[in-house]
């Protein structure tokens, strides 16, 4: 469900309230015109101190972003000239500052979704750690003219779709193991890629899924291709943010993409990304 609140200032006891409904919830929120009011690294601090969550930066260590990179640059170098040239500086642009990462329209860089104008399909994003960053929240530093709406998908209502029109596929989804796993370190993830619980969880990144077994990689373009399907019904909710708007939501509680948008120049979009984990429990 949807919670939308505007502010005008730092209405903290707000703020807070959004973000503990979305900590266990599948529910999303959408904090209007906060960034005109808090600087991004206003809100790093108001998240850590006031809505007690642990910010999470292994996605933006500098090793693992220049290898990936590069290994990105070379897998389409016959079609993108001088990738392979460019992709050491930009990770390195990267991951500065640690604390956002930056989605934006890139022209010399769309061989990746992070840096195109075309649909990113539905995904999480820490589908590869096995104690993954559960809150997401982005700030949209520079809406497009047109199009670039976050597209979610919430876990249990994916659970009733996939029951009603794909059971065998819901069946495998949570009973076989696949293997999440981001660059050729120790970032990998052995699990389903449903976990049927009271509140039921996700892990799914298609391109970062190891499809070496004929099983898992007929499972993944099943439920690749349902996924698309699905993202042009009434299943899957559209959330438009202007320029300044906020939205965070819990990463295991559902699957989120984008829209494609218009855009002529580099940066025509731009958004901040930043990854928090839950404090353990006692």
């Amino acid at each position: 469900m949807l919670i939308d609140i505007t502010i005008d200032h730092e209405d903290l006891p707000r703020i807070r309230e959004g973000i503990e409904r979305v900590k266990e919830s599948e529910d999303w929120l959408v904090i209007r015109r906060g960034a005109k009011v808090i600087g991004k690294d206003r809100w790093i601090e108001l998240i850590e101190k006031e809505c007690d969550l642990i910010p999470d930066r292994r996605h933006f260590d500098p090793q693992w972003a220049a290898n990936d990179a590069r290994r990105n640059a070379l897998k389409h170098r016959e079609t993108v000239a001088a990738t392979t040239e460019l992709a050491k500086p930009h990770a390195e642009d990267q991951i500065k500052p640690a604390d956002w990462w930056e989605i934006s329209y890139q022209p010399e860089r769309e061989i990746a979704y992070a840096y195109s104008k075309t649909p990113q399909p539905l995904h999480t994003d820490n589908a590869w750690f096995g104690d993954p960053a559960e809150i997401n929240f982005f700030i949209m530093d520079k809406q497009a003219v047109s199009g670039g709406e976050q597209t979610i998908y919430p876990t249990s209502r994916l659970i009733e779709d996939l029951s009603t029109k794909e059971p065998g596929l819901l069946h495998d989804l949570s009973t076989m193991e696949v293997v999440i796993k981001k660059g050729d370190n120790d970032m990998y993830n052995r699990t389903s890629i449903i976990k049927l619980k009271a509140q039921p969880e996700i892990f799914w990144n298609y391109y970062r899924t190891d499809k070496s077994s004929p099983e898992v990689a007929t499972m993944c373009e099943a439920f690749f291709a349902f996924l698309k399907q699905q993202a042009e019904t009434v299943s899957v909710e559209k959330v438009h943010c202007d320029t300044g708007d906020c939205l965070s939501f819990n990463d295991l509680h559902m699957l989120h993409g984008r829209t494609a948008f218009e855009a002529h120049n580099p940066r025509d979009r731009v958004l901040l990304h930043s990854m928090w984990k839950l404090p353990v429990k006692k």
